[in-house]
């Protein structure tokens, strides 16, 4: 290939930025269908749809937005992402207990109904998530229903959240 010395990393990052993501999100969609196709008759231990062993053995980017369902809703796991620099969104359950820290912000757009800061309530939440949170109440016009979102992102509007909720891939 006529390759001489190895590729620097920033070269690569200068690469990978001029390069469109869902290119990369597409590719990976791919391996997943082939790799459930090849291990669909093995048991790989518990099952994945009632644990989230997984998510212990990410390593968090920096800077980076994970996007979950409410079945991911484990503090302790969520604050070392958060320790790790990273940020999430997912699904807040409706019987959390949670104290509102701040009032709810006046909604921009009309599917959002509140934005407020939270705090954890419960023994062992609060025990494992010990900082504020974002709590963002969305009513959805397609499918009417109401749904809530835990943040640890403070920044970008509401709507944008619930964007970013609404274009999550499995």
């Amino acid at each position: 290939m006529g390759i001489r010395s190895p590729t620097r990393r920033s070269s690569l990052a200068d690469a990978n930025e001029r390069r469109d993501w869902r290119i990369f999100a597409e590719f990976a969609h791919r391996l997943i269908a082939q790799a459930r196709k090849l291990y669909a008759g093995e048991h790989l231990g518990p099952n994945p749809s009632n644990t989230v062993y997984a998510f212990d053995l990410l390593l968090f980017e920096p800077g980076a937005v994970y996007v979950m369902e409410c079945g991911c809703l484990d503090f302790e796991r969520l604050f070392a992402l958060h320790e790790a620099g990273a940020f999430f969104v997912t699904r807040s359950k409706s019987n959390a207990d949670l104290r509102r820290l701040c009032p709810a912000s006046n909604a921009q757009a009309r599917e959002i109904v509140c934005g407020q800061t939270v705090a954890l309530m419960g023994f062992y939440s609060r025990e494992y998530y010990p900082r504020k949170l974002r709590r963002i109440r969305f009513k959805d016009s397609e499918s009417r229903k109401n749904l809530a979102f835990m943040i640890n992102l403070f920044g970008p509007s509401p709507l944008t959240v619930c964007k970013l909720y609404k274009a999550r891939r499995f």
